[in-house]
């Protein structure tokens, strides 16, 4: 990285880092790397991450035991209980209530994060993924922007998850660090959603602190 950074410089005479600089030179190489190449370098993962996020997000959808009735599913280890006239002894399966979530993923496009074959805007845009497949199969809605000096939606909340259009997020890639303004904007996209809201952004590093603050 180090060393195609001084290439642009000595090129273009221009910043590197959080304040940007143009599309890498030979972006489109990594402009055309198909979904399912991303998706069989995660894959693996997505199992197992699904099963994580059903632990660490309380997924409460499973029927479980619970109650306390006349008739149901008999609680041995209540049976003493009829000798004090209590006839309560069994359960019944009841569904607790579903914690809903909502997501909303925010990825780093400036020119820091790269557009060369193995650069951190791959890595980020394979995290992109797993986690769409994820959340997807888990019927968690989410949403997926991308920014450099602007910001692009790539997936809506109400949107289905389409392949094609997450792919696009290498298309928007170089520029500078305005992730204050990415932020100010999955906040208030995530503020009309119903649900414990978290967002997760995939950077290289952070851009304009204060204004981070602010938001």
């Amino acid at each position: 990285i180090i060393e195609l950074n001084n290439k642009i410089k000595n090129k273009n005479n221009s910043k590197i880092g959080g304040f940007g600089f143009g599309p890498y030179e030979h972006e489109k190489t990594i402009k055309n790397i198909p979904y399912s190449l991303i998706y069989n370098e995660v894959g693996s993962w997505i199992g197992f991450l699904r099963n994580k996020f059903r632990v660490i997000l309380q997924d409460y959808t499973i029927q479980h035991y619970s109650g306390h009735y006349i008739s149901g599913k008999l609680r041995f280890d209540k049976l003493y209980k009829q000798r004090l006239g209590n006839y309560k002894l069994f359960t019944r399966k009841e569904p607790e209530r579903i914690a809903k979530y909502v997501f909303s993923l925010i990825v780093d496009v400036s020119g820091s994060m790269g557009g060369f074959e193995k650069s951190p805007l791959r890595e980020a845009v394979k995290a992109s993924v797993l986690f769409g497949e994820v959340l997807r199969k888990l019927n968690i809605p989410f949403e997926v922007i991308c920014f450099e000096d602007e910001v692009h939606p790539i997936k809506g909340f109400n949107d289905g998850y389409n392949k094609n259009k997450i792919m696009k997020i290498f298309d928007h890639s170089g520029g500078g660090t305005e992730d204050h303004k990415a932020l100010q904007r999955a906040i208030k996209n995530i503020s009309s959603q119903e649900g414990k809201k978290i967002i997760f952004v995939m950077s290289d590093g952070v851009g304009y602190t204060n204004e981070i603050k602010k938001s």
